[in-house]
């Protein structure tokens, strides 16, 4: 056969079809080819944005992820809506804000049983699907639906030797964590059904700290040393005062209540600190990193092995960013609105994808479960505030018309944790606006293109009242559109 009378490749069979859908030629069922792509989502625990090669690292290696990003779309711009493990992967699930989803906090909600996750909704488009890693959202070991095959374990695990849940007992495995849920997924992978396309959850335990390598990269990086933060001497002055509460008490109630029964007050400033360029929290949390690009390299060669790597859409992004010395906080923290919590490395490849590009289009991790659902061809998707990335996919260079310009960040008020108030926030391309309602000297805006670090609070200087004013009238927007779509409380 001719090249020119050749048959189009599935990948740009599906690239067509999202051009013609973008148009409006295509109804909606048809925006997917008639066996929808595979779908294999890969989730890591803590895991900053630039800790990547493909993200502008200097020393640490991550040739796996970076063999994703270079055959797929890797976002730049990437945002979750809570920096907080379960209420993120609640996003992550259903593609809605945490007043939908019913989770807020870590450990003490379960997902609304009426709001779908995308294994829900991709099973019943005939998918095959399965979870294998962390759930992290209560209770923790009951298997839920929309899953095939249900491989957990309780709350964070172990790195060493951990035990698992499969539906039906438990059992405890030696080995490495990370290691042994790539096994597992690649079991799946090649022992699925090949007459269903498939959805695989791959929800690692690593980076979450305390952390702990495999025994083969306990001794990486002997000479490598960590640059100092830009804003590690922030002296949090013009910033909330329980941010320097925090520096000085520590995090928990239980410090908070003794300070101020002995009636310690806070600091005006925050004294500058001798930086440590080879902490051991954060020379750890990245040799962690080397079990995670090798399970990366393991699941793309299962989907090589299997014949599925071009029907198959792989994604890879984080449940939140850390900071690691950021605005004076060591060894860290992610729940603060700061862009090192609320950013995260999003690299998407497979059917639709473009090939080595990059996009600086806003986007949120609330986006992924209306991408997947979009081209599974689900006919009646259900309510998410998350929207599909095809548009993305199609103008990764230029932003898409009629696409987002701000996207809402939030952090709920947990009793245990008076250092992480209630935070509500409105991330734009050029501002930030956070605000805590609970505190009268709670607001914060930033110039994210003269202040990349977000070391000037501009709420606390003249001649900026007109941009505050506006994105406060537009958070206090947004909260409400999200908190018309909380759901009546479900009857006992």
């Amino acid at each position: 056969m001719s090249q020119s009378a050749a048959q189009p490749t599935r990948r740009e069979t599906l690239a067509g079809l999202a051009g013609a859908a973008a148009t409006g030629l295509l109804p909606r069922r048809a925006q997917a080819s008639s066996r929808p792509p595979n779908v294999v989502f890969i989730l890591v625990d803590d895991l900053r944005w630039n800790w990547l090669g493909c993200m502008g690292h200097p020393w640490l290696p991550t040739p796996n992820i970076d063999r994703l990003a270079a055959g797929g779309l890797t976002c730049d711009n990437a945002f979750v809506g809570v920096s907080l493990c379960s209420p993120s992967r609640a996003t992550m699930l259903t593609g809605c804000h945490a007043q939908r989803s019913g989770v807020y906090l870590n450990s003490r909600h379960t997902l609304d049983p009426r709001v779908p996750t995308w294994g829900q909704l991709l099973q019943g488009e005939g998918y095959q699907t399965a979870l294998v890693g962390k759930w992290h959202m209560r209770p923790y070991n009951e298997p839920r639906a929309g899953w095939d095959l249900w491989y957990s374990f309780r709350g964070q695990g172990k790195y060493d030797d951990p035990e698992f849940f499969n539906g039906e007992r438990f059992f405890r495995r030696r080995g490495y964590m990370t290691d042994l849920l790539a096994e597992r997924a690649v079991q799946f992978i090649e022992q699925r059904d090949p007459d269903r396309p498939f959805g695989l959850l791959l929800s690692h335990k690593g980076v979450h700290g305390p952390p702990t390598p495999a025994e083969r990269h306990r001794e990486a990086f002997p000479t490598e040393e960590f640059p100092e933060p830009v804003s590690w001497t922030d002296d949090l002055a013009d910033k909330p005062e329980y941010q320097r509460a925090r520096v000085v008490w520590g995090p928990r109630k239980k410090q908070w209540d003794a300070a101020i029964a002995e009636g310690r007050t806070v600091p005006e400033r925050i004294e500058p600190r001798p930086w440590d360029p080879r902490l051991s929290q954060h020379l750890n949390t990245a040799r962690c990193l080397l079990s995670i690009d090798d399970s990366v390299g393991q699941v793309l060669d299962a989907l090589e092995r299997t014949g599925a790597a071009e029907d198959t859409l792989v994604l890879f992004t984080s449940d939140n960013g850390v900071m690691l010395g950021e605005h004076a906080f060591v060894p860290g923290g992610k729940q603060l609105l700061y862009d090192e919590s609320v950013r995260v490395p999003l690299v998407m490849r497979g059917p639709g994808c473009p090939v080595g590009a990059r996009t600086d289009t806003l986007v949120s991790v609330l986006d992924l479960p209306a991408t997947l659902v979009d081209l599974a061809g689900v006919a009646e998707p259900p309510r998410m505030h998350g929207r599909s990335l095809r548009p993305v996919f199609e103008r990764p260079h230029k932003t898409p018309r009629r696409w987002r310009t701000e996207l809402l960040l939030q952090h709920f008020a947990d009793e245990r944790w008076p250092s992480r108030p209630l935070m509500q926030g409105l991330r734009t391309e050029r501002h930030k606006l956070v605000v805590a309602p609970d505190h009268a000297d709670g607001v914060e805006l930033y110039d994210l293109e003269a202040d990349p670090h977000e070391l000037t609070n501009l709420a606390r200087v003249p001649g900026h009242a007109k941009v505050l004013g506006r994105l406060r009238a537009r958070l206090d927007e947004r909260l409400a559109e999200v908190e018309a779509d909380r759901l009546p409380a479900l009857e006992e």
